[in-house]
């Protein structure tokens, strides 16, 4: 028995006990839209697991014999998806496949790096120890800024430079670099 009878057999029950299809689907909590394909003889636009219940809930209220209905439900399933084979991959489809999966690591490593370059860095040239952000840094020594940072003990000068390249000589004792994203090749200053 195919879907076809499946259904036929759904609809003279629900003829024989003068419900409408939307008096059923509103008990059985069914949109209205999936009970009109079930009963057109259209079961495939659900998954099996809602299939079950579906039919279950059918098979109760117009005292249909559901194990007849569920075991005719699986063997017409059955023989859909063994008439269903798989096509095999075209050059065409691989090579699309190769592409779009080298754009995507193109990509990835693109975005990688523009996160892993600093927007400015400190450098210090005070002639003693500051301190950005809990870190310590000597003389000539250099920290890279990812996002706002304050430079605490500076008693000299310090440059700060963008990633534009512009360097900046700072000779606050304390002092924050804030980066706000606007400057021309990075969107930093």
């Amino acid at each position: 028995m195919g879907w076809r009878e499946i259904s036929s057999k759904l609809r003279a029950a629900v003829e024989e006990k003068k419900l409408s299809v939307f008096e059923i689907s509103k008990y059985l909590d069914i949109d209205l839209s999936s009970m009109e394909r079930m009963l057109n003889g259209d079961l495939s636009f659900d998954d099996r697991a809602h299939m079950y219940n579906y039919l279950k809930r059918i098979a109760w209220i117009l005292e249909l014999d559901f194990d007849e209905l569920w075991r005719n439900y699986e063997e017409e399933s059955q023989e859909e998806s063994e008439e269903y084979e798989e096509a095999p991959i075209s050059r065409v489809e691989l090579f699309m496949m190769t592409i779009l999966s080298i754009i995507a690591i193109l990509l990835i490593f693109g975005i990688s790096s523009i996160h892993s370059k600093p927007l400015a860095t400190i450098e210090n040239t005070s002639g003693g120890e500051i301190t950005v952000e809990g870190v310590r840094l000597k003389e000539d020594e250099t920290y890279p800024v990812y996002r706002n940072v304050r430079v605490f003990g500076n008693r000299g000068e310090v440059f700060v430079e963008t990633f534009g390249k512009k360097k900046y000589k700072v000779k606050m004792e304390s002092f924050e670099v804030i980066v706000n994203g606007r400057g021309k090749n990075t969107g930093s200053r």
